[in-house]
This record gives structure tokens, sequence and C-alpha cells, in this order.
């Protein structure tokens, strides 16, 4: 526990601005006493105040807008945008942008994104099947699964990560969510949507005996 004003003096805030940041998001107060986590939160909030350069209060608020979409968006279902994208990663709006700037190319050579992100799934896909269909012909010792699970577990924990310290921390945080403060509803998801997929043509090109 760290006495509220040991947290006015580190982080050169008024308390009664830091009071009400902890009533708007339900932050653990006893009396004049404030939780770690408490204090973890009002420090990221001071981050976002510092280079955002905006005030304390503008900046609580904006984490508070950018929780209630990122609540939004996961009881709608998760859609990429490519143009909110780019507003959030550069603080730009490409449609406003000159087509030869960067921002502008950018934004032009999206349909190659998409067209590889297609393609990468559909390879996860068809190797996955050729893998179960490799699995219930051969099977497989079940200590075999549990290492391999365990493997690719620790293998997207370290990219996840990578992710989050590479490329989330880098956003320009005056557009868009803040995902660090937002929770597990704006990390990537660790699993892909379950799909059928379309019967392979292998069986049906197998020469006949």
């Amino acid at each position: 526990m760290q006495h509220i004003n040991q947290v006015v003096s580190q982080l050169k805030v008024q308390r009664d601005e830091i009071l009400a940041v902890c009533e708007i998001f339900k932050l653990d107060v006893n009396g004049d006493q404030l939780t770690p986590d408490t204090v973890e939160f009002l420090k990221k909030i001071k981050d976002i105040s510092t280079n955002g350069n905006i005030n304390f209060l503008e900046a609580a608020n904006h984490v508070l807008e950018m929780q209630q979409q990122a609540k939004q968006v996961s009881a709608d279902g998760y859609k990429f945008d490519a143009r909110a994208y780019i507003k959030q990663r550069f603080g730009k709006d490409p449609e406003n942008e000159a087509k030869d700037s960067f921002v502008g190319i950018l934004y032009r050579d999206m349909p190659i994104a998409y067209q590889l992100g297609d393609t990468r799934f559909m390879s996860i896909v068809e190797v996955s099947t050729h893998v179960l269909r490799d699995r219930l012909t051969n099977g497989s010792s079940s200590s075999g699964c549990t290492k391999n699970a365990v493997e690719f577990s620790t293998a997207q924990d370290r990219a996840l990560e990578a992710i989050d310290i590479n490329f989330f921390e880098n956003i320009n945080w005056g557009v868009g969510e803040h995902p660090m403060l937002l929770g597990a509803s704006t990390q990537p998801q660790k699993q892909l949507n379950s799909s059928t997929p379309k019967t392979s043509t292998s069986a049906k090109n197998s020469p006949k005996k």
C-alpha cells in the first residue's frame, strides 16, 4: 500500500485528479492508501498523459473511451479495418494523405497484405488438415502430443510477447487503443476461429488402380 500523497508527489498530479480517476475506473482505495495495482494503473495514465502532451484527466478519459470501444468490439466480434489500423498505427487518416506519401503508399498496398494473410490462413488450414489425417491414420503417443502442445504454446507466447514489445509499444497513442490498459480483450487471439476446410482435391486427383 502507498499513501496517496506519495503518489501525488511522484506523478506530479493533483490529489483530487487521482481520486477522480480512481472513481472512474473503480480502482482500489483504502482511505488514503492505494494498492500497488492502483498505483501502477495511475502511472500508466500518467505516461499516456506525458507522451500525448495532454493533462491527466484527459488521458484517463481517453483510456476509458478506448476500453468502452474495446468492449463493444469484443461483443460485436473483431473485424480488421485497414483505414482504422493505419489511423491508429500512424496517427494519420490515409484517405486524407497524398497517394505518394508513406501512409498513402502503405494504404494502397493493403490488398497485398490481405492476400498474404489469406494465403497464410489457408496454408495453416491445409497443413493442419494433413496433420490431423496423419494422426487419425497412424496415431501418436499422448506424451508426444502433450510435448507438442506445450512447445506450441511456449512459441506462441514468445511471438505474442514480441508483438507487444516491438509493435504495440510503438503505436501512436494519440489515436487508438492502449492494449496494456485494456486487458485481454485487446490481445491478439491465440487460436484461429474454427473453420471447416474444403475437401482436399488430392483424393480426387489420385490415379485409379
